[in-house]
């Protein structure tokens, strides 16, 4: 992978979030993308760079704000949820792209991120 690449889903440019990421000296090397509903359908390895982008149908989504971190350093994935927690707006679907799930729809991922949020906040362990 090129560069560290953070992807966002319904997290707004002018949110805290992503002003925060953006501008932290850490997060400053990552590239951000904003996906929209048009590359639900894209796999995460072709949103992050690794493969070329496919003509996949769009997936339906929940609304749900999600980040997805494609090839960041343990110390910067740290850095980067330290920023996340201290911005003071809670992003409740994380994830990090990995070999299992890197040839998923984006879509896919955030369907299977949402229905967990949902049971554990049915269980009460998530706000």
């Amino acid at each position: 992978m090129n560069q560290p690449t953070v992807l966002l889903w319904n997290v707004p440019v002018f949110s805290a979030a992503y002003t925060a990421l953006n501008a932290h000296p850490v997060t400053q090397k990552f590239a951000f993308s904003h996906i929209t509903p048009e590359q639900t359908g894209e796999p995460l390895s072709a949103l992050a760079g690794l493969s070329e982008k496919t003509d996949a149908k769009p997936l339906d989504c929940s609304d749900t704000p999600a980040v997805i971190f494609c090839g960041l350093t343990e110390s910067d994935l740290d850095t980067a949820l330290l920023v996340l927690r201290g911005c003071g707006q809670y992003i409740p679907l994380k994830a990090i792209l990995t070999p299992h799930n890197q040839k998923w729809p984006f879509g896919k991922l955030l369907q299977e991120l949402d229905a967990e949020y949902k049971h554990f906040q049915k269980e009460g362990k998530f706000r």
